[in-house]
């Protein structure tokens, strides 16, 4: 099962075709464009919009960890190795119909098992976003 436009809440996490994300005029994208599918986190949202960073298990210096704490759900990488949210300044955002249709193909989690964030962990996305002026809703 592929992600549902219901699903997308501030903190979920699915895997998305950069390349349908990339190539899509509705969505604000960054300069930097992300260049493999892998997973993104849900920063924001509104009725008919959300904002996603890029997560990855390398580190870098412009990159917030991801606290054990603020990891629910999943399993596998997401629970054991290092995780970080992408630089702030390359966040993805608008449609949530353009995400979901991004999902398609390569976001296998239910609802049940799909990885989560907490809030403090959304508003430490956020916060970090604002600071580098990447692409809100």
């Amino acid at each position: 099962m592929s992600l549902t436009n219901a699903e997308i809440k501030a903190g979920v996490v699915a895997y998305f075709d950069v390349a349908k994300l990339n190539a899509d005029p509705a969505v604000s994208k960054p300069q930097s464009l992300a260049t493999r599918n892998g997973p993104f986190v849900c920063f924001a949202t509104n009725d008919q919009s959300s904002a996603w960073v890029e997560v990855s298990t390398q580190y870098r210096d412009e990159r917030l960890p991801i606290k054990d704490e603020w990891r629910k759900s999943g399993s596998g990488a997401w629970k054991t190795k290092p995780q970080y949210f992408n630089d702030g300044k390359s966040s993805y955002a608008d449609p949530k119909a353009s995400f979901v249709a991004a999902a398609v193909g390569v976001d296998n989690f239910t609802a049940a098992n799909r990885p989560r964030v907490t809030d403090d962990g959304v508003a430490a996305i956020l916060a970090e976003v604002i600071v580098r002026d990447g692409p809100l809703i």
